[in-house]
């Protein structure tokens, strides 16, 4: 294996710093709008955690997606996914109210 130079090092490390940050803003963002999600939407809890963790999956699987594809071409791959990850939350932010949950659980 090759030999990085040190600002290849550094451009690498600021990549993934990026990454990790936007997961976590991510994060912080969606779970400090679900009481305001819940009171829009008449959300339950159960429909807030299905928000969260379909945001969460969805952001994740983005990510990764991104990243494997950024190792094989270039890393810039992995900044243009996140306007499309953006572009899709503000579409799905006039989405309308959760249906009713017809689990066995509920």
């Amino acid at each position: 294996m090759p030999s990085l130079s040190p600002r290849r090092r550094l451009t690498i490390l600021a990549t993934v710093c990026l990454a990790v940050f936007a997961i976590n803003l991510d994060t912080t963002i969606v779970n400090v709008a679900l009481p305001d999600l819940a009171r829009q939407l008449g959300a339950t809890t159960r429909d807030l955690q299905w928000i969260a963790t379909a945001n969460n999956l969805a952001f994740a699987a983005l990510v990764l997606t991104a990243g494997s594809i950024g190792t094989v071409r270039a890393p810039a791959v992995l900044l243009a996914g996140w306007p499309l990850r953006d572009h899709e939350r503000h579409r799905s932010a006039g989405a309308p109210a959760p249906a009713p949950s017809s689990s066995c659980g509920s």
